[in-house]
């Protein structure tokens, strides 16, 4: 494949908001090492980081795209980052915004209807506007449109009914394949118009066309439904992908019966992890003060680290900017066995029933010890602050996100807890096991692929009776069995770099798929079990 369109919302060092921006670094980027030409298509966010992009310079081309009753101008910039060719669309719309999809403190202290955490009132108008810029580029530029085009989540989705449904876009699209990948089918994540007289007026698309993407349990209009028309979807990993397609799943907010009844499969592909970014081998990438080597056995640094980090915390002391600390850590006993939690504090994450198992462990396992880190639902900070309060020393919590900071909670702990109710694939599990910290899961989606008492613990049911139960047992028996531990933190080391490196996703993966699109020119883009006979 000769040349590929990446449309994302985000992507690491650029514009950082979820997991989407790790996937559309790392497939970029991964794509550039193979020789493909890689573009990527983003808006230009107030909050976004040009540092280390390379030949920034806006376009002379500008134009106007109508929204409703609204005409936006836009034009557009280039640039490069690490070989990847960028395209920024800009527009006064995300020129202002300090986040990517949500109101900031900083929003609220200006304007205290702006709520931090909220999505932006404008998201769906902001939506259309990226995506029909992008496909206005191409109008402007068309001997640089590809074969291929991946569309990341719902607020790309849309891309390819824009293409295959409005005349001024389909003659220069009309040898384009695009893929549209589903991170989150949770209803939180869809992006959609409540009703199909918002989504007509909104995107201007023919109404037969919006009348296909209506969602018959609430009424909206999903852009996921219009796209599997007209582009293969796929998602993270292959567990997901099931349970995206299980009747029973009542986590999507009606998509999967939708799905089902209009026969539309979705293909799963784990997400890869770009190992060399974390490797604790070398500080300067994994950002810990002490080299170690998991794969080796070798844990001294890892301690090492642990040591300075109880330093640094044993008093309600501030010290990562943005993060606030509550609570503190009290110097370990003979046996103490660390756990800790890195991610956002959201329900899907499952963190009420850690919160759970913590209030049960604690009063009577002296020897645990508690990190948590993240921000998220106001009611769920509020509880781990609370804990870190009624369990001085033995908990504490970090309200914000510092780089750094996160990797170091999950580098110094024995065990990351990864209690989510559903979990389209997961990184967190990841980066743990990288750098020799053993993940413990709840068996739902994407965390099915730690391999229960080899490259982790997985647990079922959710519940906090049950991870409260699970933790007692794992930290007695990393004490009296620390060998039995050591093989299970090798292994798990070796096989996420040789397993899921995103050159083997890319190579395994994804290229077969590209070429199995691009040898189905003129037939139906819904993926079916063809698709099999393509993978390596």
């Amino acid at each position: 494949m000769k040349s590929l369109w990446l449309i994302s919302r985000e992507y690491a060092g650029i514009a950082e908001a979820g997991g989407v921006k790790n996937v559309a670094c790392s497939l970029c980027e991964g794509l550039v090492r193979r020789g493909t030409k890689t573009t990527l298509f983003i808006p230009l966010y107030a909050c976004s980081c040009l540092d280390e992009v390379e030949k920034y310079a806006k376009l002379p081309h500008q134009g106007t795209i109508q929204v409703a009753d609204y005409s936006y101008p836009i034009s557009w910039a280039c640039g490069s980052i690490h070989g990847v060719d960028i395209v920024f669309i800009i527009s006064s719309l995300f020129s202002n915004r300090r986040g990517v999809y949500t109101y900031t403190k900083e929003d609220q202290e200006q304007d205290p209807s702006c709520v931090r955490g909220e999505g932006h009132r404008e998201t769906l108008v902001m939506n259309v506007l990226f995506q029909r810029a992008v496909l206005e580029y191409g109008l402007l530029f068309p001997k640089q449109v590809p074969h291929m085009i991946h569309c990341q989540d719902a607020a790309a989705a849309l891309v390819p009914v824009f293409a295959r449904h409005c005349e001024q876009y389909r003659a220069v699209f009309s040898n384009t394949h695009f893929v549209v990948t589903i991170h989150n089918a949770g209803p939180g994540y869809h992006h959609a118009f409540d009703n199909a007289e918002t989504a007509l007026k909104l995107t201007s698309l023919p109404e037969q066309c919006i009348r296909d993407g209506i969602n018959s349990e609430n009424g909206s209009v999903e852009p996921f439904l219009l796209a599997s028309s007209c582009a293969c979807l796929t998602t993270v990993s292959p567990w997901y992908a099931y349970e995206i397609l299980n009747p029973q799943n009542h986590d999507t907010g009606g998509l999967s019966g939708e799905f089902i009844k209009r026969g539309v499969n979705i293909i799963g592909i784990t997400n890869g992890i770009d190992c060399d970014r974390y490797t604790p081998e070398e500080p300067k990438k994994s950002l810990l003060t002490y080299p170690f080597s998991p794969a080796k056995k070798d844990l001294c640094g890892k301690y090492l680290c642990r040591n300075d980090f109880i330093q640094q915390h044993k008093e309600c002391t501030q010290i990562y900017q943005g993060v606030e600390q509550y609570g503190f850590i009290l110097p370990p006993q003979e046996n103490t066995v660390w756990f800790s939690y890195h991610g956002r504090l959201v329900r899907q994450k499952g963190l009420f029933v850690l919160a759970d198992a913590i209030e049960q462990l604690l009063p009577e396992h002296t020897e645990m010890r508690f990190i948590i880190n993240g921000q998220g639902e106001a009611v769920l900070e509020e509880r781990y602050e609370q804990l870190a309060a009624r369990f001085p020393g033995r908990c504490i919590y970090f309200r914000g996100y510092d780089r750094a900071l996160a990797r170091l909670c999950t580098a110094i702990a024995d065990f990351l807890v990864l209690p989510s109710d559903f979990e389209p694939c997961g990184l967190e599990d990841f980066i743990a096991q990288i750098f020799g910290t053993i993940p413990v899961a709840h068996a739902t989606g994407g965390l099915n692929k730690i391999i229960n008492g080899e490259t982790g613990y997985l647990y079922h049911p959710n519940t906090g009776e049950k991870l409260c139960n699970l933790l007692a047992e794992l930290a007695e028996r990393f004490i009296i069995d620390h060998e039995f531990n050591m093989e299970i933190i090798a292994q798990a080391a070796v096989f996420v770099r040789y397993t899921y490196s995103w050159d083997e996703v890319i190579n395994r993966k994804y290229m077969p798929l590209y070429r199995w699109l691009y040898d189905r020119t003129g037939t139906k883009t819904h993926a079916s079990a063809s698709w099999r006979n393509y993978e390596d």
